[in-house]
């Protein structure tokens, strides 16, 4: 999934997730970029054919570190930390805004099914890993299937991330992450019973 960019690809994308961050998605143009930049629009096209190959290759970005993530935390066989996941996961979007709004913009990708194939594709490999993870963690709940314990983490990262985009970023959105999955995860693992 990995391509080395150049000098001036990694820079149109740096462009490009602070145009979205100030902006929003749906506004971001290729025309934007060139004028930041400070070169003429054809020159941009040099570097990528369009601005779907610009959202597509800051997905693939983020799916990588996201995998990375998630082998690393949620391995059962690491003795692995779900909100130690969830944790980096926020990390990442603290640091980069943009991203929740090109990850969690359901508009974009309604009419990209390029764009559209890569966000199931990182939200199938996340639940994948967490739906293992938990098999491993839950078996002191028979009656909780597992895919819905992980839709609990995912959807409330999720309304938390859209709820901090929604105030212009107005609130410290790494606290309230931490608050979130400390409550999600005693309720979740307050009944954890030595088998």
């Amino acid at each position: 999934m990995s391509t080395q960019l150049t000098k001036r690809q990694t820079e149109i994308l740096e462009i490009t997730t602070r145009i979205i961050s100030q902006e929003g998605v749906q506004v971001f143009t290729m025309k934007q970029v060139a004028v930041e930049l400070g070169i003429s629009e054809p020159a941009i096209y040099k570097h990528f054919p369009n601005k779907v190959a610009i959202l597509s290759v800051l997905l693939d970005q983020f799916h990588e570190k996201i995998e990375d993530l998630a082998a690393t935390h949620l391995s059962p066989n690491m003795n692995g930390d779900i909100v130690g996941f969830f944790t980096h996961v926020i990390e990442t979007l603290a640091e980069k805004p943009a991203l929740s709004a090109v990850i969690f913009s359901e508009e974009i990708f309604r009419s990209e099914p390029e764009l559209a194939n890569k966000v199931k594709a990182i939200m199938s490999m996340v639940e994948g890993h967490l739906v293992r993870y938990l098999k491993t963690q839950l078996h002191y709940l028979p009656n909780a299937p597992v895919e819905h314990v992980s839709w609990m983490f995912l959807g409330s990262v999720r309304l938390l991330v859209t709820r901090w985009r929604l105030a212009d970023f107005g609130f410290d959105l790494r606290r309230n992450a931490q608050e979130l999955l400390k409550t999600i995860s005693n309720l979740t693992f307050c009944n954890r019973r030595k088998v």
